[in-house]
């Protein structure tokens, strides 16, 4: 699994991947954004889009924020059932080396999210994970 850092002026290009997707992440759970919210942030710079690809197909993508200079925050994220979720969150730790951050930061309405989020390092309520 790779991923693509998705740069502004091609967000159109994955948008009929990651608009549905979006879609089925407000049905699980209250948030107070909608998809063109997510576009718009890409799309103005505000948040970067990456896709995690097995080079025929999109499986997974996340959006981030860099808050605080150093702690990549995960906005939004969706992966497929077959991609692995070791493999998600070591993309995802990749992605906050290449932005020179040393945290990773998340924020979840969904109780299942609180023992998966400290079996991978974070800790509550803010979930943040320092990265060696």
């Amino acid at each position: 699994m790779d991923k693509i850092r998705i740069e502004p002026q091609t967000i159109k290009s994955v948008w009929g991947f990651v608009r549905p997707k979006l879609m089925v992440i407000l049905k699980k759970s209250p948030e107070d954004w909608i998809p063109e919210d997510v576009y718009t942030a890409c799309v103005t710079g505000q948040a970067t889009m990456w896709i995690a690809t097995n080079k025929v197909e999109p499986k997974g993508f996340i959006v981030g924020r860099i808050l605080n200079v150093n702690t990549l925050h995960i906005w939004v994220g969706y992966a497929n059932t077959e991609f692995k979720e070791a493999r998600q969150w070591e993309i995802i730790e990749e992605i906050a080396r290449e932005c020179n951050c040393s945290k990773i930061s998340f924020e979840s309405w969904r109780k299942g999210w609180c023992k998966k989020a400290m079996k991978l390092g974070f800790s509550p309520r803010t979930y943040i994970k320092e990265l060696s």
